[in-house]
């Protein structure tokens, strides 16, 4: 199960920014999260999670939908993600069956995908083999049965 996470430098709770233009998906997540122990921020859009990470707000770990309203689509927002915030784990999810191999571009690289509905105890699991190779090894690290790592 997963812990209560905390960043291993300043010992401050993950920060999880959850995208979805779907509250219905969004908040259960979000809930989900901050009953680990994450601290949670927001974003109905693209734009505006991209907002976020143009601004000052701290974030550990971005969770986005793939499909959404606005001019930042999740693909872009992985993007401007990469180049704003480096290495930030990365989980994208969409309802759509998706083939990283059938798609060469405009797909950006370096970010887990998992296709919706992802069951809770999966995304935890993903999360947490994400966050732990932000750390150094203890143990041996997996990655979940459904999720698709796309290399960076």
């Amino acid at each position: 199960m997963l812990r209560p996470k905390m960043t291993p430098v300043s010992e401050r709770p993950v920060v999880a920014l959850v995208v979805d233009d779907e509250p219905m998906i969004r908040v259960p997540v979000a809930w989900v999260l901050q009953d680990h122990g994450f601290e949670v921020v927001e974003a109905g859009t693209g734009d505006e999670a991209l907002a976020i990470l143009q601004g000052g707000t701290p974030v550990d770990l971005l969770i986005t939908d793939v499909r959404m309203p606005g001019k930042t689509d999740g693909f872009k927002l992985v993007e401007h993600a990469r180049r704003l915030r480096g290495p930030l784990p990365i989980i994208a999810m969409s309802g759509m069956p998706w083939d990283p191999r059938a798609r060469p571009s405009p797909i950006p690289r370096g970010f887990t995908y998992l296709q919706k509905p992802v069951p809770m105890d999966e995304l935890l699991g993903t999360i947490d083999t994400l966050l732990a190779q932000r750390r150094p090894p203890t143990s041996r690290q997996g990655i979940s049965a459904n999720a698709t790592a796309v290399p960076a």
